[in-house]
């Protein structure tokens, strides 16, 4: 009974541990998301630089991979 009480925790660390990594990764998700929105709003006045638009592509890239990370959590969540 004593090892019970001290196993217990551990899950709910790993849970801790993987809902701060959920908020991390939304987070970063939701700043690429408005950096994708200023961007197209640039391109649509004044147009994109040949960086700008490589760092467009590598944020849209960057976006694809946190969203399957986000899907594998709500996955496991389910």
């Amino acid at each position: 009974m004593h090892l019970f009480a001290l196993d217990s925790p551990k899950p709910l660390r790993r849970k801790r541990r993987m809902e701060h990594s959920v908020k991390e990764l939304q987070a970063e998700f939701v700043d690429l998301l408005r950096k994708q929105v200023e961007a197209l709003e640039l391109d649509a006045y004044v147009g994109l630089t040949d960086e700008e638009r490589s760092e467009y592509y590598a944020r849209q890239e960057r976006i694809r991979d946190l969203d399957a990370k986000l899907n594998e959590f709500s996955d496991r969540a389910a």
